[in-house]
């Protein structure tokens, strides 16, 4: 974990999980503890933009925006996302956001942070 953010990172997660195999998805995004937590998930979506967010081909923090998507809607996306995860939470699917490789933003579907003991 690094000392300006409070994130665990990935490798950590991994060592918490007991070497349990998380997946990581297409662009690697997104983590899912199992295939279930990520149906749960995908149930909690609503549009093809929260559905790319969890399954990894859509960064959490809106790094793969473009053109106006990220200069005029940017504020409407990241609205999105907040009650993506505020859905999630409130249907018990469990989740959290670890740091991978460069600082890059990953959000690990079907595991809290207090699960991972992190």
């Amino acid at each position: 974990m690094s000392a300006s953010s409070k994130v665990p990172d990935a490798e950590r997660v991994y060592i918490a999980l007991g070497g349990t195999a998380i997946v990581p998805r297409a662009c690697g995004y997104a983590y899912h503890v199992s295939s279930e937590a990520l149906e749960r998930a995908l149930k909690c979506a609503r549009g093809k933009y929260q559905r790319n967010i969890l399954r990894g081909y859509e960064a959490i923090s809106g790094g793969t925006l473009r053109g106006s998507a990220r200069t005029e809607n940017g504020g409407s996306y990241a609205r999105s996302r907040d009650s993506l995860l505020k859905r999630l939470s409130a249907s018990g699917v469990p989740w959290c956001e670890i740091r991978g490789e460069h600082s890059r933003r990953i959000l690990v579907i079907g595991a809290s942070r207090a699960q991972l003991a992190l």
